[in-house]
């Protein structure tokens, strides 16, 4: 299994936010987290990603444990994360975003090739290249936000609420509409993200590339 989550429990203080959870994903899948708000979606993710302690249970990427790697390394081994809210940095440029993605990266050719791929599945961001994130708005954020994550060329893109504040056709940025069918033959081919109100994809460009 490409990734495997075993019987985590994550607290927060004495709140049990999470108990003895476990789910997998493999290469290729698309895997949606759904649930009401608090039902602990968010945690799950931050814990995968390395930004919340869990205790109990394993997690394995590839078959590698990843309890206690910290975050950096967590995404130096291919996991990317997309957290709600968008987070982008307000005082950095579109295009400056773009490449702190792809601060660990050595491979500059491959680099130039995926900022191309990023401008052709979300045209405004290429319009707004040299314009201040925080002055973008909120759906140019989240494109923003997106485009990030993927420019650390991860083999799995974890996205949490990714169509929270799009409008207009959201199939013109490489998505479905929530709701309708997500089926990975179907996912706009431009970088084979669908979107999930919590959510794991595997493979993002690589494996639902050019079907």
């Amino acid at each position: 299994m490409f990734l495997q989550v075993n019987n985590i429990s994550v607290r927060y203080g004495k709140a049990e936010a999470l108990r003895n959870v476990s789910m997998s994903v493999d290469k290729g899948e698309i895997v949606s987290l759904i649930g009401s708000n608090g039902a602990g979606k968010t945690t799950t993710l931050k814990s995968i990603s390395g930004l919340v302690p869990y205790y109990g249970g394993e997690i394995l990427f590839q078959d590698k444990r990843l309890n206690g790697v910290a975050p950096h390394d967590i995404v130096k081994m291919g996991i990317a994360h997309v957290p709600e809210g968008r987070r982008v940095f307000s005082s950095m440029t579109v295009i400056e975003n773009l490449e702190l993605g792809a601060y660990l990266r050595n491979d500059r050719a491959s680099v130039a090739r995926d900022m191309d791929r990023v401008y052709m599945s979300f045209p405004v961001l290429s319009d707004r290249a040299k314009q201040k994130a925080g002055s973008l708005s909120g759906g140019e954020q989240q494109m923003l936000a997106i485009a990030r994550a993927l420019m650390t060329s991860p083999s799995v893109l974890l996205l949490d609420e990714p169509s929270l504040g799009l409008s207009g056709r959201p199939d013109r940025f490489g998505y479905q509409q929530p709701g309708c069918d997500n089926h990975p033959d179907r996912a706009e081919r431009s970088h084979g993200v669908a979107p999930v109100a919590s959510g794991l994809y595997p493979g993002a460009w690589r494996d639902c590339t050019g079907r």
